[in-house]
């Protein structure tokens, strides 16, 4: 034998003394004295044991026997990866490794190693049969707040539709503050479905088409308005059509509250007391329609000047007493053949009512000839003459009517038409 050209298991001659010795020489006693390389180099036959070394089993269990290639041939093929040899039997190494008693588990690396090498296709199902459930346990649930808002969204999709009410608004007596929180607040009522909402400035292009179309009412539905500590505001005109028109008078909390609530509050606990100029009279919410002056003519001085400082025009004056309820005369009565005043006629439906203004200033100061005619009582059956006592002109008209009327038919200023709107009835 020609000991430069055997080898055993890949041994060169002159490696120790092992040079053409026949395996079954070799024995454990033999182990401490052979310098062998590691089995993880060239353990192909056992998928059981080609992960050993990665999980701290002994030398000596490694060399045994059993794990020893029965023929040379195996012996010097190349290194295996050891990733191929667990891909082959991933079961097997986890049965091995689960059944030893106090050895640390290496299941979440091979679950990591599947991971990351794609090519371990058993690896990569069994590490899925186990992330599905995982990936259940980290679905996103429903926060109890976003349960909340999706009830809140549902809501407003219901209410925004034909169900919610279309208001509409008359702004009197705000500060600018005040208004700007109250347009802050109709977008958010109409953004949450609570309502449709408009807001008007000037009432009237409302006013005229519900004082000249027969059974229609204006769609005023809400004054809002910033009242004193008593509960009181001032008597402006658009308060003036509010109360006219049917609305409710609210204070501007009625509708930031609603918003807050999400849903429209009762006007119940929102409703101002009344106005300054009639500390007596108190609203209880919204007034009938056409009620106040049903029955009654008006005939309306128009004057010799303009009014600058007036809050509405003769156009809107006139609107105003159409939706009280009174029938506007286009020209001044002639005279009245009534000699007595007809204080107790019946043929009129009503006896008079009222006397004087009740303590208006521009009557009193009018010379006493003209006061008579302020004192005659107001009758459904005589026309009412309505007159600005501001005007310069006004004792040259006054002139007119009692060489017409011979003084028999009751006239009053515009102070007391807006006092029988505030009061609710006529004076």
């Amino acid at each position: 034998m020609d000991s430069g050209d055997h080898s055993l298991g890949g041994f060169r001659n002159g490696d120790d003394h092992l040079t053409g010795l026949p395996l079954s020489a070799l024995s454990d006693s033999d182990d401490t004295d052979l310098d062998l390389p590691e089995p993880s180099s060239f353990l192909l036959q056992s998928p059981k044991s080609a992960k050993s070394p990665a999980k701290g089993r002994s030398r000596s269990r490694s060399r045994s026997p059993s794990h020893v290639p029965e023929t040379p041939e195996h012996i010097g093929e190349p290194d295996v990866e050891p990733t191929v040899a667990v891909a082959e039997s991933p079961v097997s190494e986890t049965t091995d490794s689960q059944s030893r008693v106090g050895r640390k588990r290496k299941q979440p690396a091979v679950a990591k190693v599947s991971e990351v090498d794609s090519n371990l296709t058993l690896l990569d199902e069994d590490a899925g049969d186990k992330a599905e459930p995982r990936a259940k346990r980290g679905r996103p649930r429903a926060t109890p707040s976003t349960e909340k808002s999706k009830s809140v969204r549902s809501k407003a999709d219901v209410t925004a539709g034909d169900s919610a009410p279309n208001l509409c608004l008359l702004v009197t007596g705000l500060s600018e503050a005040q208004t700007t929180r109250l347009r802050r607040a109709c977008k958010q009522a109409q953004s949450l479905g609570i309502a449709s909402i408009s807001l008007i400035n000037s009432p009237a292009e409302l006013l005229h088409d519900a004082a000249h179309q027969k059974d229609t009412k204006p769609t005023f539905t809400h004054v809002v308005t910033s009242p004193n500590k008593g509960g009181r505001t001032a008597r402006t005109f658009k308060y003036l059509v509010g109360l006219v028109s049917g609305a409710w008078v609210v204070r501007l909390e009625w509708l930031l509250e609603s918003v807050k609530a999400k849903q429209l509050l009762a006007e119940t606990e929102y409703t101002i007391a009344g106005d300054t100029a009639i500390p007596h009279s108190t609203l209880f919410g919204p007034r009938p329609v056409g009620q106040l002056f049903d029955g009654y003519s008006v005939y309306v001085w128009s004057g010799g000047e303009k009014d600058k400082a007036a809050a509405h025009t003769q156009d809107e004056l006139l609107d105003l007493i159409r939706i009280a309820g009174a029938e506007i005369r286009a020209d001044c009565p002639a005279m009245s053949t009534d000699e007595e005043g007809s204080d107790n006629d019946e043929t009129g439906g009503a006896a008079g009512v009222g006397s004087r203004t009740h303590g208006d200033q521009a009557v009193s100061a009018l010379p006493v000839k003209y006061r008579r005619l302020f004192d005659i009582p107001v009758r459904k059956d005589k026309t009412i003459i309505l007159l600005d006592l501001s005007d310069k002109q006004c004792t040259s008209f006054l002139d007119t009517v009692m060489d017409q009327t011979s003084g028999t038919l009751a006239c009053r200023s515009k102070s007391w038409l807006f006092d029988c709107i505030s009061a609710n009835t006529v004076l």
